[in-house]
């Protein structure tokens, strides 16, 4: 039968799934998960990926056919996912109705399991969280939301990804400071009254040069003398990576210094990993944070 035909929409099914998808299921069971305090199952995250699919991405249709005989999921379809189902068949079906209603959700979680992570966060926030706060920005409206296990009232402006290209955040002001919240641990509670958002003009630069993760921290300089190795590794970092503003000679003679103007966040971030190939010399509370962190991790030991 076509997946059009609504007899063949049963309730429950029984996926056989690559251990590629299973493993990304599994991975993103629990990012989204997080704002219950626990991971999704696997039926709620495929139920959610069904709804919300709409043409998001391209479905492969030769990964029908792939198959790892030990990897399956015994689920139970929602009554939104099958209005989905049957809605599909009033719209062109992708492969002309060749194959089952299983098979069709086979091809959509492998394809979902092969597109990037940005893409399937925008898939699965699409109906809880990202058309609600578009739906707020559009109408100018302030949104009450729990991030954290906090709640926060945020006069929203946009919704951008990180530099990196990883994790989506809203952008807006709490109280008048610029603030930035990663979309994956919001949990939207309610709209409120009309949003107040101060002049814009410098926002999008700002984001721009230091990206969403770090928005809305104090910018300050950073000073960092690097070792041989960690220098050539800070040259050939991609991820979270500050550019440094100038270089000072070290009165001492002990090697060149580093000045990133950037956030505390930003530096921690990115430098934590360098161990002994770097060496924080300014702002001294940033210096103390990486020995206690250092020492705290030596003591586990």
């Amino acid at each position: 039968m076509a997946i059009y035909d609504p007899t063949n929409l049963n309730e429950h099914i029984n996926l056989n799934i690559t251990h590629l998808a299973q493993k990304v299921l599994d991975s993103d069971r629990l990012i989204f998960g997080t704002i219950q305090g626990k991971g999704l199952s696997f039926g709620t995250l495929v139920n959610t990926i069904i709804s919300s699919y709409d043409n998001d991405f391209p479905l492969t249709e030769s990964l029908i056919k792939k198959k790892d005989y030990q990897s399956y999921i015994k689920m139970r379809l929602s009554r939104t996912a099958i209005d989905a189902l049957i809605d599909c068949s009033e719209t062109e079906y992708p492969f002309g109705g060749k194959y089952t209603v299983t098979q069709y959700i086979k091809c959509m979680i492998e394809s979902y399991a092969r597109t990037s992570f940005l893409e399937r966060e925008k898939l699965v926030l699409k109906k809880t969280v990202i058309e609600p706060i578009e739906n707020a920005i559009y109408r100018g409206k302030v949104i009450k939301i729990n991030f954290a296990g906090n709640d926060v009232e945020i006069s929203p402006y946009k919704i951008v990804p990180s530099k990196e290209g990883t994790f989506q955040y809203l952008i807006g002001t709490v109280n008048g400071e610029w603030k930035s919240y990663r979309l994956s641990r919001i949990k939207l509670l309610k709209t409120k009254g009309k949003a107040i958002l101060p002049a814009t003009d410098m926002v999008d630069e700002i984001l721009s040069e230091f990206g969403a993760t770090f928005f809305g921290e104090p910018i300050i300089d950073i000073k960092i003398r690097f070792t041989a190795k960690g220098l050539l590794r800070y040259e050939y970092s991609v991820i979270h990576r500050p550019v440094h503003t100038r270089i000072e000679s070290d009165a001492k003679g002990d090697g060149d210094i580093y000045v990133f103007h950037c956030s505390e966040k930003q530096a921690l971030y990115f430098f934590f990993s360098y161990a002994n190939d770097v060496e924080i010399l300014e702002p001294l509370s940033l210096r103390q944070r990486f020995i206690d962190m250092y020492r705290r991790g030596y003591e586990q030991y």
